[in-house]
């Protein structure tokens, strides 16, 4: 019973041993390009302790291309803004190292720089709200297809009150001699908003005319009309659509922001010396 038990062993430990050694030898034998590539080094770039990791940079690039869709970042440029980055970090190093930060004016510069950028994601978002509400319908094709035909020439000078548009007026032709007078160069009727078509449309020819246009006021002078020929609206009609979904853009987001100020009345205090 035992010569059989430990001959049974012995077969068993036999097959274990062939086993182990035949798993080593396929180990050992195996070609180069089958074995795990060894760990490299995680850092892209760096110089002294300043160093670039492929996650970091990954980031960074993803950043990029969100900013700009038609990015399109290949292998070279890759090298390139790597280099441009690590550079960034050795400055951002240097003006820490400086202490920078702690100067008040530049305090005050960074918080001047984030109300901006909330400003601007801000309109942003709105922007992206009122996208889908915009329509535009034939008769404002119709309407700035006409307009595009109607070419003017205006000069204007930005004035404080009615008082001293009349004061500019009866200086008309200094202001225009000295370029107080801002030249509009010849436009389209059709590049302007409503507001200011609306008045130019009544001025009459080199007359200077004391004119409010929204809540400020202006001396105007209308210095030439005339008609040009345009394309055919099936050409231009895809340009139209565009300009006026800008337009009606740019007038809703300021509807909103007046909105934004409630039933309360703008006050300014005319007490203050604004000289």
């Amino acid at each position: 019973m035992t010569k059989f038990c430990w001959g049974r062993r012995r077969h068993v430990l036999s097959w274990v041993f062939f086993f182990g050694l035949t798993a080593l030898l396929l180990a050992c034998g195996s070609s180069p390009g089958e074995a795990p590539a060894p760990a490299g080094p995680t850092w892209l770039a760096r110089i002294g302790n300043q160093a670039v990791d492929a996650q970091e940079f990954q980031a960074y690039l993803e950043q990029q291309t969100q900013r700009n869709q038609r990015l399109q970042i290949t292998p070279a440029m890759k090298r390139e803004l790597l280099v441009k980055y690590l550079e960034k970090k050795l400055l951002l190093a240097e003006a820490s190292r400086q202490r920078l930060g702690d100067q008040p004016e530049i305090i005050k510069e960074l918080e001047e720089m984030k109300e901006q950028i909330l400003i601007k994601h801000l309109f942003s978002l709105k922007e992206k709200e009122l996208a889908g509400q915009i329509k535009i319908d034939k008769e404002d094709i119709k309407n700035y297809y006409r307009d595009m035909g109607q070419m003017l020439q205006f000069r204007y000078v930005l004035v404080d009150d009615p008082d001293q548009a009349k004061v500019v007026e009866a200086q008309w032709v200094q202001k225009v001699f000295t370029s107080e007078a801002v030249d509009s160069g010849e436009v389209s009727l059709a590049a302007l908003n409503e507001s200011w078509k609306k008045q130019i449309l009544r001025l009459p020819l080199k007359k200077p005319q004391v004119v409010k246009i929204d809540l400020h006021w202006f001396v105007v002078e209308v210095v030439n009309k005339r008609e040009e020929a345009v394309l055919p609206l099936e050409k231009v009609r895809d340009q139209i659509v565009r300009e006026l979904t800008d337009r009606k853009e740019k007038e809703r987001l300021q509807n909103w922001v007046n909105s934004l100020k409630g039933e309360n009345r703008l006050e300014i205090n005319e007490a203050h010396n604004w000289r």
